[in-house]
């Protein structure tokens, strides 16, 4: 979920008020902490083009910040195309996101974008429920 104020925890605060009819025993407005996507601007779309057009240059890690492995990847022409290829995949997967930590700009969010795969495939398959 996009939220503005979202933090480095990828959690933010929004305000929030009691509904008509309830009762309370303080406030009728505060403030409720939910789950938030935190980006600092990386385009997946951008990281996966770099990637796919110049990743034999390194250009996708220069962009992501890893500079230590674009400039090997700029030295061996991709890990002689191998390590390329293998980003590709990574990135395509959003298994490599920014160095920073933080989760890519997407120009969609699909619905299960937030839901570890690994932890959630058989309630996926199954369309049960699992805990998080």
């Amino acid at each position: 979920m996009n939220v503005k104020g979202c933090l480095s925890n990828s959690t933010a605060f929004v305000s929030c008020q009691a509904l008509p009819g309830v009762e309370c025993a303080g406030d009728r407005d505060f403030l409720l902490l939910v789950p938030c996507r935190y980006t600092k601007g990386y385009k997946y779309t951008t990281a996966l083009a770099l990637s796919i057009f110049f990743g034999n240059i390194g250009l996708d890690r220069f962009y992501l910040g890893y500079t230590t492995i674009g400039i090997l990847k700029l030295c061996t022409f991709g890990f002689f195309v191998i390590g390329n290829i293998v980003d590709i995949v990574l990135i395509a997967t959003q298994a490599l996101g920014p160095s920073d930590g933080s989760a890519y700009e997407l120009d969609h969010v699909p619905p299960v974008s937030t839901v570890p795969i690994a932890g959630n495939l058989k309630a996926l398959l199954v369309g049960g429920e699992q805990e998080m």
